[in-house]
């Protein structure tokens, strides 16, 4: 059902963000925000605004997970 609203989350300790989404967008066409000012590099933002699917949040839950993981497929979303 439709909903109005964006959900930030707070990636971990020694993850970049912006590569995270990069990485999302790049693989998985993906596309989400980065934090603003202070928060950038820190947090992803998701947008659900519109018609979005339980398949859709699915989706973006497995990629998130993917990405985040050690090594391969996406070992360039850590910084350092």
């Amino acid at each position: 059902s439709p909903s109005s609203s964006v959900t930030a989350l707070a990636v971990p300790a020694g993850v970049d963000s912006e590569k995270l989404r990069d990485w999302l967008e790049r693989e998985r066409n993906i596309t989400i925000m980065g934090g603003q000012d202070q928060l950038k590099g820190k947090i992803i933002r998701v947008g659900h605004m519109g018609h979005i699917v339980d398949e859709d949040m699915k989706a973006l839950g497995q990629a998130l997970a993917e990405g985040l993981k050690v090594g391969p497929p996406a070992p360039d979303v850590f910084s350092g």
